[in-house]
């Protein structure tokens, strides 16, 4: 009986040396696996081996996308808007006179507005496209753009 415990913990003791020794190895050699959780959740493991990498970049999902050009709005209204860079202006161009100036920031936008309705301000989210390009924007204030 004794002989039987002894042989299953030297059996045991094999295989976590055989561990040890498999992972140190593997640190030596950099095989490692990445994980990758994107912006809705998801895992992406990729198995690598970390001495082929030089550079690791990450460049935000958010470019700037362009929303100059003429856009319809939920509530009547049509803007013209110009962008450069991350700044642009608007201008209704009808049924009201209102100028309008903000940022962008990814797919993050705010902007401030006064005319003949008054004055105010939103933050709102662009909503590309699967090739990428603007084509609704939602406001915090419930107006939508859209072109």
């Amino acid at each position: 009986m004794q002989k039987v415990i002894k042989n299953n913990l030297i059996k045991k003791m094999i295989v976590l040396l055989v561990l040890l020794i498999s992972t140190f190895l593997l640190i030596q050699t950099g095989w490692a696996e990445m994980k990758i959780t994107t912006h809705d959740g998801q895992t992406i493991k990729l198995p690598l081996n970390s001495k082929d990498i030089k550079m690791i970049e990450f460049t935000p999902d958010e470019v700037i996308r362009s929303i100059d050009g003429t856009w319809n709005s939920s509530i009547g209204f049509q803007y013209q808007i110009t962008q450069s860079g991350n700044s642009f202006t608007w201008e209704v161009l009808k049924p009201i006179r209102e100028k309008g100036q903000g940022t962008i920031n990814g797919n993050t936008i705010s902007a401030s507005w006064s005319g003949a309705n008054g004055s105010g301000s939103a933050n709102g989210r662009i909503v590309a496209t699967p090739q990428n390009t603007a084509n609704r924007i939602e406001w915090s204030n419930g107006v939508i753009f859209y072109r």
